[in-house]
């Protein structure tokens, strides 16, 4: 029953992409199941004609009528094909449009879960789509059901003759004609199981093989790529990269491919040995008949193409009913990817910020892993500068993730403006926030776009924010100004740009966006600490009066600050001025501070 829910949902997931794409495969299937049977009658009938009237005229007829038949079959099914590449192109990118779209949408922890990465990551690495795949099928099933019907309707005289006896033994008998009928229905039931688990067989080693080419993938893009190109290139490891990838692909990958290749091979032959089988029975029993004198040989060609058309059919419907369930775990797939939206927030909008508050939060990646923030809590005076110091691991990007409302609480709550942040509608709320991360990420896109987060750029603000950044005679000796690409994943005239020019970008993108609360976590902690400090000095006198959030486990933004939280092991430890933090010598800050104090005393 789950089975028939999910393909009804599937086909009406088609309907949907491409409304008229169901109904071409129907009549595609229909179409090609008439033209062996034009030839059959047509061939019986010239046969008649020149036994019995030997007219030309009435053969020149026939065969002109026979020929028009075939070539409007030819010239539909041509039109018809023509129509199902353009279904499926539309299909294939409807459906990885419909899972991007659902994976740029999807909540935040789902992006880090290990299953929905490796699932999404093994759907794009299919061949074809799976829908367009169901199409396929579909027709062949109707092309087999059509032909059962033509070959029956063709053979009901032959049936009439055939359950008479028609001479002494088992073969004359009407037992003959019963038992090769039963033998062709148990062939179809047979190939639709055996289909089915020779597919189950070789889905089970493709999803080994696709395991395999992703690395393969990976580690190609590895060598192509011109960031690694140096560490590779310095460190001499190509040889690392072809052992992971290469022989990985040679050796497994080819033991796998040759196990897919045998269960084809192995189902294909035994199907051709048995239908082969069938054929013989087939052509035993209807010459039996014939030289009983039964009929002629214009029926004899009209039974045995007939009688032979329905084995074809009954191993297409057998094949393809096997195909199906196949491809029932790649339906599955799709749903469980394309159905993860993104959980719905409130519906409170929210414009400014007045009041931050934490409430005995605690909170856990894994509901069995540890706990990375214990019992905060805290109010944050809106408007100040905030420093939030701690060692690397003490959950300093943790809070402010459960602040930008990334992840769910588990345990107590954040109000802003006395109100719990889940009330709120996660776009308005995101608004508020423009973080930095230490991991930014500056687009292969035009300069403009990549500062706007749009492709509207208000040309003037974005001027002068790059102005502001000390980006400007850069953007000017750009060739195209704003609209000049960055690096050359898209754009082979695109741009290269170093690593503390993308940092610029990344704080111009931050400014251009003009939210309310600003977020730097740890974006300098590549600089060495003066480098670090001049960071901060700078940033801080281009915010002016926002709420700012400065996140490292280096102290030179707490010189800036007008609060300092101090995090370790995951608990908020401390929380006040600097002077009013670093007097507690037996404090968590003023043994971070005197550590690291030898860079700082001429600040």
């Amino acid at each position: 029953m789950k089975n028939i829910i999910l393909l009804c949902n599937t086909l009406r997931t088609i309907k949907n992409i491409q409304r008229s794409a169901i109904f071409c495969s129907i009549i595609g299937g229909f179409l090609r199941a008439l033209r062996p049977f034009v030839n059959i009658y047509f061939s019986a009938r010239v046969i008649i004609i020149l036994t019995s009237t030997k007219s030309v005229s009435d053969l020149v007829w026939t065969v002109s009528i026979a020929a028009g038949l075939n070539l409007l079959l030819f010239f539909l099914d041509s039109q018809l094909d023509l129509m199902e590449c353009v279904h499926h192109d539309r299909i294939f990118i409807s459906e990885h449009n419909s899972i991007s779209s659902n994976l740029f949408a999807a909540d935040y922890p789902l992006l880090e879960n290990a299953t929905f990465s490796a699932q999404a990551n093994k759907y794009k690495e299919y061949q074809g789509s799976p829908f367009a795949k169901l199409l396929r099928i579909m027709q062949e099933i109707t092309r087999g059901l059509c032909g059962l019907g033509c070959s029956i309707v063709l053979l009901l005289p032959f049936f009439k003759i055939a359950i008479k006896r028609s001479g002494d033994g088992f073969l004359h008998s009407p037992w003959m004609l019963l038992l090769l009928l039963g033998a062709i229905l148990l062939f179809a039931i047979g190939i639709c199981i055996a289909s089915g688990y020779a597919n189950k067989a070789v889905h089970k080693q493709e999803n080994k093989f696709l395991d395999i080419k992703r690395i393969f993938s990976f580690y190609n893009r590895l060598l192509s790529d011109y960031n690694s190109g140096k560490e590779i290139r310095l460190f001499a490891e190509q040889n690392l990269i072809e052992s992971q990838a290469v022989d990985e692909l040679q050796t497994k990958g080819h033991s796998i491919l040759k196990k897919i290749g045998d269960y084809k091979a192995i189902s294909g032959a035994s199907f051709a040995v048995i239908g082969a089988a069938l054929g013989f029975g087939v052509y035993l029993l209807i010459a039996l008949k014939g030289m009983a004198g039964l009929f002629g040989v214009d029926a004899l060609v009209r039974y045995v193409g007939s009688f032979m058309q329905i084995v074809t059919a009954m191993t297409a419907i057998g094949m393809n009913v096997g195909n199906l369930t196949s491809l029932l775990p790649r339906f599955r797939e799709f749903f469980y990817l394309a159905q993860s939206k993104a959980t719905e927030g409130g519906n409170l909008i929210i414009e400014t910020v007045e009041r931050i508050t934490f409430e005995n939060v605690s909170f856990s990646y894994d509901e069995q892993g540890p706990e990375v923030l214990k019992n905060i809590s805290i109010q944050i005076p809106v408007g100040d500068r905030i420093a939030i110091v701690g060692e690397n691991g003490s959950g300093k990007t943790t809070f402010v993730k459960l602040l930008c409302n990334l992840y769910p609480l588990k345990e107590g709550c954040i109000l802003v403006n006395d109100r719990d942040i889940r009330d709120y509608d996660k776009a308005s709320y995101h608004k508020l926030f423009s973080v930095i991360f230490q991991d930014f990420k500056i687009f292969s896109l035009p300069l403009g776009e990549n500062i706007a987060s749009s492709e509207i750029v208000e040309e003037v603000t974005a001027k002068n924010i790059l102005q502001k950044v000390g980006f400007i005679n850069r953007m000017q000796h750009m060739p195209k100004g704003l609209e000049t690409c960055l690096y050359r994943d898209c754009d082979s005239d695109g741009i290269e740009i170093s690593g503390g020019e993308a940092q610029k970008l990344s704080l111009a993108r931050a400014l251009y966006k003009d939210a309310q609360i600003v977020i730097l976590d740890e974006p300098t902690a590549a600089l060495d600490p003066f480098a670090e400090q001049e960071f901060y000095r700078k940033f801080d006198e281009l915010v002016g009066e926002k709420t700012v959030f400065y996140i490292s486990h280096r102290l030179s933004s707490c010189i800036f600050c007008n609060k300092i939280a101090v995090f370790d092991e995951g608990k908020l430890v401390q929380f006040g001025t600097h002077e009013e933090l670093i007097s507690n010598e037996g404090g968590k800050y003023y043994a971070l501070w005197m550590a690291q104090a030898q860079y700082y005393v001429n600040i």
